[in-house]
């Protein structure tokens, strides 16, 4: 599970939160030009997917322009959100999950955002 609290969070009434998947940059030297050309392609990969992996607003979960790679593993325990927890679970997790994820909230009383690095080992 990925977590995220905000103390201005108190109900799901107004309030409008996303996470999402940003990938991690790494740079590496490479002799071999075709080893290049297949790591740049596979990084180039996740460009294709929206980086929105969950979608919360109108006192419900959001699905349209998600990206599909999370399709059925993503969740949030709406009953936890009265007390401000936002924690994203994620089921079956893979190595290809490990990148940065922002979690971002709005309601009438605040706003903020959270981001952490989830490591597969």
């Amino acid at each position: 599970s990925l977590p995220c609290q905000f103390s201005f969070v108190d109900s799901t009434e107004g309030l409008s939160f996303t996470w999402e998947r940003e990938d991690i940059k790494e740079e590496h030297e490479v002799e071999d030009d075709d080893f290049y050309k297949y790591f740049v392609g596979l990084h180039d990969f996740y460009q294709f997917y929206p980086k929105l992996i969950y979608s919360f607003s109108n006192n419900m979960e959001q699905v349209e322009e998600r990206n599909s790679l999370y399709e059925g593993r993503v969740w949030v325990d709406e009953e936890e959100i009265p007390e401000g927890s936002l924690t994203l679970m994620l089921d079956q997790v893979q190595f290809s999950d490990e990148a940065m994820y922002i979690c971002k909230a709005t309601n009438s009383r605040g706003r903020g955002s959270r981001k952490m690095k989830l490591v597969v080992e």
